[in-house]
This record gives C-alpha cells, structure tokens and sequence, in this order.
C-alpha cells in the first residue's frame, strides 16, 4: 500500500519519502558526514577525538512554500529514570571485578568503548 502511494505521488509530480540510515561505531564520523551532505560544517555536533552526537539524529528537507528557518529542531530528552538505568549501566561496564574505575578505553571494538564515550 505505501508504494502505491508513492506510485500516486510520482504521477502528481511529487517526490515520495525515503529513509536513509547512516550507521558506525561511536566516532566513526557519522555526523562529519551528514554535515558533509548537508553542505554544512556545524549543524550537527562532530569531534574528531570522541563521539559527541550520542543519540539518534532525524534529518528532514522541507519543500514548503513558506519562509521557514534555514534550520531547525527538537529536542527529546530521557526521563530522570530512564538516565539513571542507563548510568547504572555505564558505571558496571567501566568499574573492574575489584571496584576500581576503568579511566581509558581507546578500543572502539570493546564492550565498554560506548559508555567511555558518554561518560567522559
């Protein structure tokens, strides 16, 4: 049913939605190249020493008629619940068996290189 929508949107003369998804390790440049894409430098926060984006990005071209800013965008933040299970869980995947603190993970393959990321 969506393809004949889109089928139907063709014969109108309008272009029908895609969905392009754009996946890597934490700091593989994701965000440097949809910013490439874009034509844009900064629209999307990039680093190259440590990831920075951290959450699922939605990126939108608007075909309407009225004047609109060049950008813009919302904002879904975690529940107190929801961050506090997921520092938990960081906090488990960066403490060794005999309690300290693991300080450095430089492996992007390592079961912990993500939470080492968002919490430092």
């Amino acid at each position: 049913e969506s393809r004949l929508k889109a089928l139907e949107k063709l014969e109108m003369g309008q272009m029908p939605e895609a969905s392009i998804v754009v996946v890597g390790n934490t700091g593989a440049g994701k965000s440097t190249l949809l910013n490439a894409l874009i034509g844009e430098a900064n629209v999307l926060p990039s680093n190259g020493m440590r990831a920075s984006t951290a959450t699922i990005i939605e990126l939108r071209y608007d075909e309407s008629a009225e004047p609109a800013p060049l950008y813009s965008g919302e904002v879904e933040f975690t529940s107190r619940e929801e961050w506090e299970v997921e520092l938990k869980d960081m906090i488990e995947d960066l403490t060794q068996r005999d309690g300290r603190a693991i300080l450095n993970v430089s492996d992007p393959n390592a079961h912990n290189y993500e939470s080492w990321c968002k919490l430092y």
